[in-house]
């Protein structure tokens, strides 16, 4: 996924009252989810699945990520 397609994600989760973010990343990808402002780390009470590597975005790596899509309505009918 593109980092716009992901900031419209991370828009969404912001939107629903996420305090984070996590995900399971293949090896080839890690570093773009480093670079989109993710840690390396499972949240408690998550474990990614075999093989891939556990990232967590926190409320303020999504809200960077947020203003990374511009501000584009997700969910609304406002455009």
């Amino acid at each position: 996924m593109g980092l716009f397609a992901f900031a419209l994600a991370d828009s969404r989760a912001l939107e629903l009252g996420a305090q984070y973010l996590v995900l399971g990343a293949l090896p080839p990808v890690a570093t773009f989810y480093e670079r989109a402002g993710g840690a390396r780390g499972a949240v408690q009470g998550w474990n990614a699945a075999r093989g891939l590597i556990p990232f967590r975005f926190t409320r303020e790596a999504l809200t960077r990520l947020e203003d990374l899509a511009g501000g584009f309505a997700v969910g609304t009918e406002e455009a």
